[in-house]
């Protein structure tokens, strides 16, 4: 019996690309795993906080499989990410140690470091389940096109010309990068996930043991 929990993001940038979507589907399966091994099993979404109102708290046996799926179909994206401030929340909860594993773009923009060291500091294993999408490792744009944050909305930035789509490019390389780098560091798993890869192949990495620590 040993507690898995389900950390969801609903931040406006996941509903780009099929991120959420993505997320839902392997949390389910990895969700059901779990069930079915006996161990309890909680889900918590967050954004700008976490919504512990919309949680589903833990609890054991494959015969809450169906109840999982349909909490988990029924999420839904809301607003802008405070990463640090929702995983400290987490981090505060009576809950028993155990393994968190993290759905997420990781586009935060307050950072993330916080937030996972206080999973870590609290006893927490952890695991980074990052979910991109095709758009955001591969984006195809004009000449010229004008940007607004998925995270925040209003709010517009000129992109002009393939050099600055390259310049975007080695950005998310180098944030990737200090990502994995922070991870292994803090013994805090890691796995790319771009939604074009096949979820069986995603499930079987996770089960293996083959995230980057």
């Amino acid at each position: 019996d040993y507690p898995v929990y389900l950390l969801m993001d609903l931040s406006r940038s996941m509903r780009v690309g099929g991120k959420l979507a993505r997320a839902q589907q392997l949390a389910a399966a990895l969700g059901y795993i779990a069930l079915k091994d006996q161990n309890r099993l909680g889900v918590y979404p967050f954004s700008k906080t976490l919504d512990v109102e919309r949680a589903w708290v833990p609890r054991a046996g494959w015969k809450q499989t169906l109840a999982l799926f349909a909490h988990l179909s029924a999420l839904a994206v809301e607003a802008e990410t405070d990463f640090n401030h929702a995983l400290r929340q987490f981090a505060h909860l009576r809950l028993n140690r155990g393994l968190v594993l993290l759905f997420s773009d990781m586009f935060c923009e307050q950072g993330y470091e916080e937030g996972l060291i206080a999973l870590r500091s609290a006893g927490f294993a952890v695991v980074v389940l990052h979910v991109v999408a095709e758009a955001d490792l591969a984006p195809s744009v004009p000449n010229e096109v004008w940007l607004t944050s998925a995270e925040r909305g209003p709010g517009r930035r000129r992109l002009s010309g393939p050099e600055s789509v390259r310049g975007y490019l080695r950005a998310l390389a180098r944030y990737t990068t200090q990502l994995q780098e922070f991870c292994h560091r803090h013994e805090i798993g890691y796995l790319h996930l771009p939604t074009t890869m096949p979820l069986e192949r995603v499930i079987l990495d996770v089960l293996r043991g083959r995230v980057l620590t």
